[in-house]
């Protein structure tokens, strides 16, 4: 049979209307995991034949892991543009998506709303679809932290060099991927006036490889529906044979694709107008400044939501690994996007200090849907070439205070030995930013942690808050002439720690061969004891 000419593609969707003696015409998409893709015919052809629904099309789609989830989604995009291309159209979409082909799924209904500028839309097939069935899909992420930290460092890494590493990347909690689709789906879902599909949701009862807790989140699905199953984990889920040898199994599928289910009423969200964000730096937690600057915050808004969050103590000697520092990137992405769904209607703003500046940074780089009204950075470890034109550009920020200190020796020399080695680490709490899209506030007379001085956190607050700018006092011009000469030092400095850490392990092995196990003993305790005092010093 010769396929149907092509309909216009300037023809949305909607405007196709239905013959009056033909039931209307639904397509359903599935969309599989990649290793058994083709294995879910038998279940297809069983939903076929136990449906009365009349008029159904189904259009299977193989997730593929060789690219990463946004290749994958705009893949699965393009085949449903050129079903409706093709078949002349249809007046309802329904989408399933079974484990990873679930996230592939939301992403690919988000690009066809036009919520991605890089992806625009060719047939504006998302307003039809009515239904979104995400079998055992890990929409939460998944987690890591109970693998110890070296080992899940070395295993992220080899992730990026293996065949679907990137899939699993994405997969993570925090991830940069994840963290945006979150941001980007509670926008719609809160702001969409009309045609919102039914989310359906089937998980399994028990745990596998990939946790049931992974698979819920209902901060980021308000009014969705949950079905449970019974002794089976979500391995099995993704498993196709399951669902032909266990009839109870297949008829919950059923219901998720075909049930008559009423919408949720979705419970309102506090009456918050602000979030503000306040994030501690290295060797400190949510004591001192934080816990002062929170409480005047709350006193003078009490509207205000104060996220007073922690990554726990983070140690100096941690901070010039690469996958260390990056580590608490993805908490606060999280972070983030669960405050966001619960506020969805409420601006975004953000305190912090010294690593926190590090966190907010890379994460509004990476998660191009982050968004905050006003920022200020105090003891900034970020570059000076960083882009804040490109977040104030895209809407992602409004107004940037930059705070500077005279002595601040972490930023002038560790960031600037360290930004040899890693341009995501700079001097820009020293020397400024260099596009001038900050505000400049230099130099205030101290060390690292000087613009936190209690006396002058309340004009951080009102900055933050109102946007009040009053000059602090005592600012010198320029940073101090013995800081300026340490800093000289920086790419020496730079060379050596590299050296220190690449040679410990070997000379402990050296000394182990040349004096015994004793001898090698007491070389890592020392080395132990070095690092415990370089870290309090």
């Amino acid at each position: 049979m010769k396929p149907k000419p092509p309909m216009d593609q300037d023809l949305h969707p909607a405007e196709i209307h239905e013959k009056p003696d033909e039931p209307p015409r639904i397509l359903i998409v599935f969309t599989t995991p990649p290793r058994n893709g083709r294995s879910w015919k038998p279940v297809i052809d069983l939903l076929k034949a136990s449906t009365a629904v009349n008029n159904c099309e189904w259009l299977i789609h193989i997730t593929h892991l060789r690219r990463s989830i946004t290749e994958a989604a705009v893949d699965l995009r393009a085949r449903i543009d050129q079903q409706f291309i093709l078949s002349g159209g249809y007046q309802s979409v329904v989408m399933i998506g079974v484990s990873i082909g679930g996230i592939v799924v939301r992403q690919a209904y988000l690009q066809s709303l036009g919520l991605y500028s890089d992806c625009p839309p060719t047939m504006h097939w998302a307003k039809l679809v009515a239904r979104i069935v995400l079998i055992a899909a890990p929409n939460r992420g998944i987690g890591l932290d109970s693998i110890p930290a070296m080992v899940r460092g070395f295993f992220r890494s080899t992730l990026y060099f293996t065949p679907g590493g990137r899939f699993f990347v994405d997969l993570l909690t925090g991830s940069d991927f994840l963290t945006d689709l979150k941001i980007r789906w509670i926008y719609y879902f809160r702001t969409a006036s009309a045609n919102l599909p039914l989310v359906v949701h089937l998980l399994p009862a028990r745990s596998g490889f990939i946790s049931r807790a992974s698979m819920i989140d209902e901060v980021h699905f308000p009014g969705a529906h949950y079905i449970d199953a019974p002794g089976i984990n979500g391995d099995e889920m993704a498993q196709p044979r399951r669902y032909v040898e266990d009839r109870a199994l297949f008829g919950l599928l059923h219901s998720a694709i075909f049930a008559n289910l009423l919408p949720k009423v979705v419970p309102k969200a506090r009456d918050i107008d602000r979030v503000v964000f306040v994030l501690h730096g290295i060797r400190t937690s949510n004591t001192g400044w934080v816990s002062q600057i929170s409480n005047m915050i709350k006193q003078s808004d009490p509207r205000a939501e104060v996220v007073v969050a922690t990554y726990g103590y983070y140690s100096l000697l941690r901070f010039p690994f690469v996958l260390s520092r990056r580590r608490n990137v993805r908490w606060f992405q999280d972070l983030y996007s669960c405050n966001f769904a619960r506020y969805p209607d409420a601006s975004f703003y953000f305190i912090g200090h010294s690593y926190g500046t590090y966190i907010l940074g890379r994460s509004m780089a990476r998660v191009p849907a982050m968004r905050f009204h006003r920022i200020v950075l105090v003891g900034s470890v970020l570059p000076r070439e960083y882009r804040w034109s490109d977040r104030i550009d895209s809407g992602q920020a409004d107004e940037i205070r930059n705070d500077r200190s005279s002595s601040d020796i972490p930023v002038k020399v560790l960031c600037s030995a360290l930004h040899a080695f890693g341009r995501d680490v700079g001097t820009g709490g020293v020397d400024g930013f260099d596009e001038g899209r900050c505000r400049e506030v230099c130099f205030y007379k101290g060390n690292h942690g000087r613009p936190l001085d209690r006396d002058n956190l309340p004009a951080l607050a009102d900055y933050l808050m109102d946007g009040t700018y009053v000059p602090p006092g005592g600012l010198v011009d320029d940073i101090s002439p013995r800081l300026g000469v340490v800093a000289r030092l920086a790419p020496a400095i730079g060379i050596v720690i590299i050296c220190t850490l690449l040679l410990i392990i070997p000379g402990i092995w050296w000394v182990y061969k040349a004096s015994g196990l004793p001898a090698a003993i007491g070389a890592t305790l020392l080395v132990v004891l070095i690092a415990v005092i370089l870290d309090a010093i």
